[in-house]
């Protein structure tokens, strides 16, 4: 039952990828050219028909997967045809990419939804994480929009939030020895100099693309001053036997004082390669202060699903001194 499952997510993930493909290409030919009309009803129709049937026929009907998803994906499909269709096939399509916005709307309701089911935790990026897992049978898709909504929830609903704590843990902030401060802020310099002046550029040759740009220019917004309130939100925890480091929503590494081999500082220029196995660097632009090693692999969980084994960490606090004596390291 659960390799059949599998089985048949992986066909419908297949299936529905080449569909899309084969509508992004298409939709570009010569062929659409001619006759755009036909072409655009016949790309929405393989997105917002085709690929649903396809999910009911490999998902519903043997009794992996609900109707609520098969809807889902229906709102996907029309919501994917303003992004995979060129405008001149859009024109005879009027309307048809907004069906796509109860979607976004549904899965935000169902994820807070949620929310008031999972353990309270005082780590708001676990209870997202939870709460999408408990609504997503499938991981990849619960991390994914797990990962959106956290980027939402540090952007807008956060201002009145206090760093997070735990009853006899020291907390470390991160945001500005890490460099994860200076780089969100020539972020938030680049996106006013550059993206208004390529708004005003591309208006001059299509309003559609510019538009696009100033759309993904808003979403970059909206992501960097996320990832900012989240470096001062979810600080370094430490306490007689555990550790919690972590950079924002980007990553996190749980393990205990024991699993320790190591804690030495970092000299310029001798902290390991960014790429090294086993290594994760909590920092940019910045050089890390100290390194820990462990005994012993831990995981280390990453935005939208991603983990990494590590076994060497490097970490650079606002406190190096505070850090180093919490945690018995010496100079």
């Amino acid at each position: 039952m659960t390799f059949a499952r599998k089985y048949t997510a992986w066909l419908f993930m297949g299936a529905a990828a080449t569909v899309y493909t084969a509508v992004f290409f298409i939709a570009r030919g010569q062929l659409a050219s001619v006759h755009p009309d036909v072409l655009g009803i016949a790309a929405m129709c393989d997105l917002v028909i085709t690929v649903p049937l396809l999910y009911y026929l490999l998902r519903v009907r043997p009794g992996h997967s609900s109707w609520f998803a098969t809807v889902a994906i229906f709102l996907a499909g029309a919501r994917a045809v303003g992004f995979l269709l060129p405008a001149a096939q859009r024109a005879h399509l009027p309307g048809v990419r907004w069906l796509g916005v109860p979607l976004e709307l549904w899965v935000i309701a169902a994820v807070v939804q949620r929310l008031r089911r999972v353990p309270f935790s005082a780590d708001p990026v676990m209870r997202i994480r939870e709460a999408a897992g408990a609504l997503f049978p499938s991981k990849w898709l619960a991390e994914l929009v797990a990962g959106e909504i956290l980027v939402l929830y540090y952007a807008l609903f956060t201002w009145r939030a206090r760093p997070a704590s735990a009853q006899g843990a020291r907390s470390f902030s991160v945001a500005e020895a890490s460099g994860y401060g200076m780089f969100t802020s020539f972020m938030l310099i680049a996106l006013f100099f550059e993206g208004l002046p390529m708004h005003l550029l591309l208006q001059r040759w299509s309003h559609t693309a510019a538009w696009i740009s100033a759309a993904a220019g808003v979403y970059g917004l909206v992501w960097i001053v996320g990832l900012r309130r989240s470096l001062r939100l979810q600080p370094i925890l430490i306490d007689a036997s555990t550790l919690v480091l972590r950079i924002g929503f980007l990553w996190r590494v749980d393990f205990t004082r024991e699993q320790i081999a190591a804690c030495r500082p970092v000299t310029s220029g001798k902290a390991p390669g960014r790429k090294e196995p086993g290594y994760l660097p909590l920092v940019i632009i910045n050089e890390p202060q100290w390194l820990i090693e462990l005994a012993q692999p831990a995981i280390a969980h990453g935005l939208f699903g991603r983990r990494k084994s590590v076994t060497r960490i490097g970490v650079a606090v606002d406190d190096a001194e505070g850090f180093g004596e919490a945690l018995g390291c010496v100079r």
